[in-house]
């Protein structure tokens, strides 16, 4: 990772990790997030072992006290985040001063006020998240109009490997003035005609669906 790049941490489970198209995320930027409790499902730590081999990171979460069963996680990871509104004074000592042992970064979760940050600071813990920094707000923005929407929900539906009568019954929801109705036809036919090409195309050739699309015409 070169100086001063940003890791971008997502939340996973062992669904979403045994898609092989995990592995078309970008190594360098990309940090798999996981609960301590996700790995009750026996076949994730193989799979999160393999992908470390091939250069992805770690951050575990939920982490509480420090058991056993815990280290096979830690050896897993880069980054180890402790919930420390689970664990009383003493057991969160005894938690910080074991994780303190290894070279991972310790993440206190959690963190209401700024005694629980000093505290935390104190016990070695090297990053801080928790409403003391920022509390959730609601991001207002504009409503996507009626178009982008169904576009939107066409391009699910192509995704979703949705058969024509689908396909067509996407183009004939809401209402259309009669001026609308000719360019939408026309943007209909082409977007059957580029989803059939996804259909059928190899998978080798796919990339060559952007002639397909430089030579369309219509109104898209």
């Amino acid at each position: 990772m070169s100086s001063g790049q940003a890791r971008a941490f997502i939340n996973v489970d062992a669904l979403f990790l045994e898609s092989d198209l995990v592995e078309l995320l970008p190594k360098d930027i990309v940090v798999f997030e996981i609960d301590v409790a996700a790995f009750a499902d026996e076949s994730l730590l193989p799979r999160c072992q393999d992908l470390k081999a091939k250069g992805y990171a770690f951050s575990i979460s939920g982490v509480t006290d420090v058991t056993e069963q815990l280290w096979p996680l830690v050896r897993l990871a880069t980054w180890l985040k402790v919930n420390i509104d689970s664990l009383p004074l003493d057991r969160l000592q005894t938690s910080a001063r074991a994780l303190g042992t290894t070279s991972r970064t310790l993440i206190a979760a959690h963190v209401e006020s700024q005694s629980h940050m000093e505290l935390c600071r104190l016990l070695g813990f090297h990053l801080f998240q928790g409403y003391y920094f920022a509390k959730p707000t609601m991001v207002e923005g504009r409503k996507l109009d009626a178009s982008t929407n169904g576009l939107v929900r066409l391009i699910k539906l192509v995704a979703e490997e949705a058969d024509e009568a689908r396909l067509d019954a996407a183009f004939s929801q809401g209402t259309r003035t009669a001026d609308q109705s000719a360019a939408a036809d026309q943007f209909g036919r082409c977007w059957r005609a580029r989803a059939h090409y996804f259909r059928c195309t190899m998978p080798s050739q796919r990339w060559d669906v952007a002639n397909c699309f430089a030579g369309c015409n219509c109104c898209c």
